[in-house]
């Protein structure tokens, strides 16, 4: 697993749309970030996500919590304006300190791997199929990814059944 943590800012509406910016950043530096918009239709706030890992999550760590909030929070401004400082509820989940994840929400895996390995993580062995988050064509790593992995290696059982 990686080490992340995550970052969710939320707010009365999602003003980086409204001028035209789709919230996605990779911002470099010593806190890289990578923001999204994790707006949904059906919440009543919009939401701003950030992830940060690996040697910048240790720069993350160093710093007090009320610094990482203002950091983040400058962050946003600098990409978004000063409308990110009317900020209504941040929340923050390190996913190290979480007994079931082992640091991060899915697994790293370096560049280059799925494309010369990937097949790999599909490929039957015999008669044994695999169907882990990590052999989803899409999603993976995630539960989403987990059903799609499951729904082909089903398939492929019983169009070997046929």
């Amino acid at each position: 697993m990686g080490r992340l943590a995550k970052i969710q800012v939320r707010y009365d509406e999602p003003f980086w749309q409204e001028r035209g910016l789709s919230g996605a950043v990779f911002e470099c530096g010593d806190l890289a970030f990578w923001l999204f918009d994790g707006s949904k239709p059906t919440d009543s706030l919009a939401t701003i996500v950030g992830f940060i890992g690996g040697k910048h999550l240790d720069v993350w760590h160093s710093l007090s919590s009320d610094e990482r909030e203002k950091r983040f929070i400058e962050i946003l401004v600098n990409n978004f304006g000063q409308k990110s400082r009317e900020v209504r509820y941040v929340h923050e989940t390190d996913w190290t300190v979480q007994p079931w994840t082992g640091g991060a929400p899915v697994t790293f895996m370096p560049t280059g791997l799925l494309s010369s390995a990937g097949s790999a993580l599909r490929e039957p062995a015999g008669r044994i199929h695999f169907a882990g988050t990590e052999a989803a064509p899409m999603w993976s790593g995630y539960i989403e990814g987990a059903l799609r992995a499951g729904k082909i290696a089903a398939a492929d059982v019983l169009g070997r059944l046929v």
